[in-house]
């Protein structure tokens, strides 16, 4: 889906997963959120250490997606919580998210990838969250 994108958030895809990274080079997933808040939106988010409620205290929460670009999405699954960001892109509601895992011998494997709405489950990401600026 995301070759050939066009949309702002083409020059993202394919970014490496490094954990705890915040870019530009590569992002962990709150580090992407943050920087397309930042840099999309003019919104600065606090590091994740303060949080999830605490730093979504000014923004509303959903359950669907319907105010366009830029909601938060929270996704879990059976490794935990996985943040994204909700874009439109190629006509398809989507999420715009760093996904990765690091290995026993501390090796970073992942990228930052678009995926459809109606893809995540087969990701194994569900119980979405949106998350709306007030």
């Amino acid at each position: 889906m995301s070759a050939g994108m066009r949309h702002w958030a083409a020059p993202y895809i394919h970014l490496p997963w490094q954990l705890g990274a915040e870019g530009p080079a590569a992002y962990d997933c709150w580090g992407l959120v943050r920087a397309v808040q930042r840099e999309r939106f003019g919104r600065e988010l606090p590091p994740l250490d303060a949080g999830l409620q605490a730093i979504m205290a000014g923004w509303q929460q959903g359950v669907s997606p319907g105010a366009g670009e830029g909601d938060i999405i929270e996704m879990r699954s059976a490794r935990g919580p996985h943040l994204g960001v909700l874009i439109v892109a190629d006509g398809r509601d989507g999420v715009l998210h760093a996904v990765g895992h690091r290995d026993a011998d501390g090796r970073d494997h992942g990228d930052v990838c678009f995926t459809p709405i109606e893809q995540l489950g087969a990701l194994g990401l569900g119980r979405l969250r949106f998350w709306r600026p007030v």
